[in-house]
């Protein structure tokens, strides 16, 4: 077949989607929030009547950032992603994004930058010519986190409008929030060679918009577990949309893997699948790519193991996930604002609150200040074995590096049939024994940096171990003493590579 009849074909099967993306798209957005205000209905929640009654509309504002906002202000589109491997390594274990910085944006705002330069060269490498400003890769839980704030004054006030606005517009930067593609750098799927484009899209206009609303309702009922909603302290929303982020994650590489295979497979009957027009033009998605992409099979880690699954499966899950928390960040600001009786208070499109200008973040640096580069970060804290020995109580529960020459080193499997090993880390006469899951990555005599937590007495599995580093993270060479890691009270952050 040529090469022009294929691209005729392709014209009439296929798809051209734009270059921007919506996350879950309209539809997705709406599954969520109207999933949420079904839990709460199920519950008999307060406020169930009331965002029952504007459901109608509660659909159309969750889609009012996407719709409205990134058309009015080029500032809006990073108030929907949080690119978390911007400012760490890429996490082995996606428990170290619950480490990130928390607190309001602007006092941790420093801590993001100097994270972000310390990761300058995958940065750039992966968003050439952008500005290294952490607000630039991504502020969503803080965005949650202000509309939350605005939903709770809105309703203390008796403003109808604005709080049945704010609480749509936190359901949609939750929903953000639950798509895995928003939470990571963009990149491209594929071999080098014939590297394709517009996985999001794909995922947000195909798959998501053929999940099905009766199971995520069902999943996020079970999440629940039929329980009452639990709140949600505003000291604590940051927390729980951090391990949101956390839980989807591990899905990123699968979904990438199988988009690319999709289009790789009909690169020859269209020979411009998945990739872009002259330019920065829309993205091309034959019809079997988008026909196909929601049965496609995802191997998914999880810890050790991992669970199979489909496209269209996993995102439903994600949305019930988004669907659970939403639910309780609701119920949560009804209550902070004092429960206030909403019952039969209808809002019309003329309502005052809805007339308001849509609010800009209020935790962004002024755009007139003048930056200041923080740079990246210095090298972490080394404890000399000998002082931890000296005083193994003093020490235990901290979270620390040392550094030495390895010996005694042993390969063991546990009685679940996980891999780990143990090593001793000595510093002269000095020495502590160090514990790591997974395979040795180091040898005997060698010179590493042992980094995790220390425990003066530990018990696993019945047995008693004493004076002890769990290693987080094992460094070698140039890595150690570089700023490759961050120590913080609950765990080692892996900043770099």
């Amino acid at each position: 077949m040529s090469r022009l009849i294929a691209a005729a074909i392709a014209a009439c099967l296929g798809l051209v989607l734009p270059s921007s993306t919506w996350a879950w798209g309209p539809a997705g957005h709406a599954k969520v929030c109207l999933s949420a205000l079904e839990l709460l209905s199920k519950r008999r929640h307060p406020l169930a009547q009331f965002l029952s009654a504007n459901a109608p509309l509660l659909k159309e504002l969750s889609v009012l950032p996407d719709s409205q906002g990134k058309a009015r202000s080029p500032q809006e589109e990073p108030l929907h992603r949080f690119e978390v491997d911007a400012f760490m390594s890429a996490p082995k274990s996606p428990s170290s994004i619950s480490l990130l910085p928390k607190g309001e944006y602007r006092e941790v705002r420093q801590t993001y930058w100097t994270l972000l330069n310390s990761n300058a060269e995958k940065v750039r490498a992966a968003i050439p010519g952008q500005p290294l400003l952490p607000e630039l890769r991504g502020t969503a839980p803080w965005r949650v986190l202000q509309l939350h704030r605005l939903a709770v004054a809105s309703l203390k006030a008796g403003d109808p409008g604005s709080a049945l606005r704010a609480l749509a517009g936190v359901g949609h930067h939750v929903a953000d929030l639950s798509e895995p593609l928003e939470t990571a750098m963009p990149r491209l799927g594929g071999h080098p060679a014939a590297p394709v484009h517009g996985a999001q899209l794909a995922f947000e206009t195909f798959v998501a918009g053929a999940a099905s609303e009766r199971e995520v309702r069902s999943q996020a009922e079970t999440l629940l577990g039929g329980k009452a909603l639990k709140p949600v302290a505003q000291t604590a929303l940051l927390t729980e949309l951090f391990s949101l982020v956390q839980s989807g994650y591990p899905l990123i590489e699968p979904m990438l893997a199988a988009f690319s295979q999709k289009c790789l497979a009909n690169r020859e009957g269209f020979p411009g699948a998945c990739a872009p027009a002259a330019g920065s033009g829309p993205v091309f998605i034959p019809d079997p790519v988008a026909s196909g992409l929601s049965r496609a099979a995802l191997d998914i880690p999880e810890g050790r193991t991992s669970r199979k699954t489909t496209a269209v499966q996993a995102v439903e899950k994600r949305m019930a996930e988004a669907s659970a928390l939403l639910a309780r960040l609701w119920a949560s600001a009804y209550l902070e604002a004092g429960s206030p009786d909403l019952s039969r208070r209808f809002v019309t499109a003329e309502d005052p609150g809805l007339g308001k200008a849509y609010p800009d973040p209020d935790y962004l640096p002024d755009p007139g200040a003048a930056p200041t580069d923080p740079g990246p970060l210095p090298p972490e804290t080394i404890t000399p074995v000998a002082s931890i020995m000296a005083d193994t109580r003093g020490h235990d529960d901290k979270v620390l590096c040392a550094a030495g020459k390895v010996s005694v080193l042993f390969q063991k499997t546990s009685r679940k049939g996980n891999s780990y090993f143990t090593f001793f880390l000595s510093d002269g006469p000095a020495k502590v024994k160090v514990f790591s899951f997974g395979r040795p990555t180091v040898k005997e005599g060698e010179e590493v940096e042992a980094c995790g937590r220390f425990s003066y007495e530990k018990r696993v599995s019945g047995r008693l171990f004493f004076n002890q580093v769990s290693a987080e993270r094992i460094l070698k060479g140039p890595a150690m003493r570089s700023g490759a890691v961050q120590l913080t009270p609950d765990g080692v952050l892996p900043v770099k590579d």
